[in-house]
């Protein structure tokens, strides 16, 4: 409670006193364009929602926005063109208001990586975007049931995180950037042991670092298949690897599909980075045959935590 206020205290002081007091009574908001809206993109989370950022000038971006928002128009005009399996990249999403009174069911599996079988022990908790110390559970400690699903109830337009963990199980952040906005049964990560660990470090050609997080991204395309084609921009000193198989291999310069990292085999296409700081971080995806903008996500990135992202074209 108290983190919650002094938060709010930063976000009065960055946006005025009046934004506090209309979030309050839900009357309309007029920023105080001399202040600075944001100072990290931790902030522009917490006022908005998971995928806005925080731009050079101290100024809030949308997720669609920080690829190109300083570009002109006639570069814009003059960006690759996307084949059609890519196109709704440049689509723009469909509103929805989230309703914390709405209640959707959400079933989800996750696996270890070597069995393909639930973990003895799994137990996941619902968070919201902006928590990112998960202090106030959406759901909290659930149990995978007798078909090894995860059953959670969570508000209609949730964009959080699950929080997994079990005994000898790195421990797991899953999200995608997709809002839940009906009652659907998906497939989960592919949760890496201590040892397989180990084995992505040694495929990547990497050492791990102690205190630094993981992140592994499994692309969707616009017919939400398995998105091979698709590299990673660098960020903080860290180049992507891309999934051959259940491994990295460190001469793949794109993600390429692979039917070894889903419960029911399905394919998947999958790159990922090592020793990111905690933090929210924003990467940018792209189609490795011309460049071309594909998505732009933020997630958050915990110590010694791998965070497992579902990167759906058009979000």
């Amino acid at each position: 409670m108290r983190s919650e206020r002094q938060s709010w205290l930063r976000l009065s002081q960055r946006l005025g006193l009046s934004l506090a007091f209309c979030a309050l009574f839900a009357c309309e908001v007029w920023l105080d364009v001399d202040l600075p809206q944001c100072e990290t993109h931790k902030d522009c989370v917490g006022l908005l929602g998971r995928g806005y950022t925080c731009g050079t000038d101290g100024v809030c971006l949308p997720p669609e926005a920080p690829a190109s928002a300083n570009k002109p128009d006639a570069a814009a005009a003059a960006m690759p063109q996307l084949p059609p399996r890519w196109a709704c990249a440049k689509s723009t999403k469909g509103d929805f208001v989230s309703d914390p009174d709405k209640k959707i069911t959400v079933r989800m599996d996750a696996v270890d990586l070597n069995t393909l079988r639930v973990p003895s022990g799994l137990v996941a908790t619902a968070c919201n975007p902006a928590d990112f110390g998960c202090d106030t559970p959406v759901v909290a400690n659930t149990s995978p049931g007798a078909d090894g699903f995860l059953e959670l109830e969570v508000p209609y337009g949730w964009e959080g995180y699950l929080l997994i963990t079990a005994p000898n199980i790195v421990p797991a952040i899953s999200l995608s950037n997709k809002p839940y906005l009906e009652t659907q049964t998906t497939s989960g990560p592919a949760l890496l042991t201590l040892k397989s660990k180990q084995d992505l470090s040694d495929h990547s050609g990497i050492s791990l670092e102690p205190g630094l997080g993981i992140a592994i991204f499994e692309m969707r395309d616009c017919n939400d298949m398995a998105g091979d084609g698709i590299t990673f921009d660098p960020i903080a000193d860290q180049t992507p690897f891309y999934f051959d198989g259940a491994l990295p291999a460190r001469t793949l310069k794109a993600t390429m599909v692979s039917n070894l990292l889903a419960a029911g085999r399905e394919a998947r296409a999958v790159a990922g980075f090592v020793n990111l700081p905690p933090s929210y971080m924003s990467f940018q995806a792209r189609l490795a045959s011309n460049g071309a903008e594909i998505a732009y996500v933020t997630i958050p990135i915990r110590a010694d935590t791998i965070t497992y992202v579902r990167v759906y074209t058009g979000y």
